[in-house]
């Protein structure tokens, strides 16, 4: 799973990096969730130290939170 999260992160820079400057629609809603995805992955499926698995957890959170304003409120608001 994680090669898949970090093939869709690459996909994402790659469609990035390749994007034209007259693209009028959400440009940041594919990495926001990849994102949320890949910290998310790494906080809760593999083992660390107590505090990093304290601060990847509280990471992942704290960006699922973001991503999930993002995605239903500030991205319609910036893209209508």
């Amino acid at each position: 799973m994680l090669v898949v999260v970090l093939l869709l992160l690459a996909n994402y820079i790659y469609w990035r990096i390749t994007l034209t400057p007259g693209y009028t629609h959400d440009r940041y809603g594919n990495g926001v969730v990849v994102l949320m995805l890949l910290f998310n992955h790494l906080a809760y499926q593999f083992r660390w130290s107590a505090s990093v698995t304290i601060a990847l957890r509280l990471w992942a959170w704290a960006w699922l939170a973001f991503g999930g304003f993002y995605i239903f409120y500030w991205s319609h608001i910036i893209y209508p």
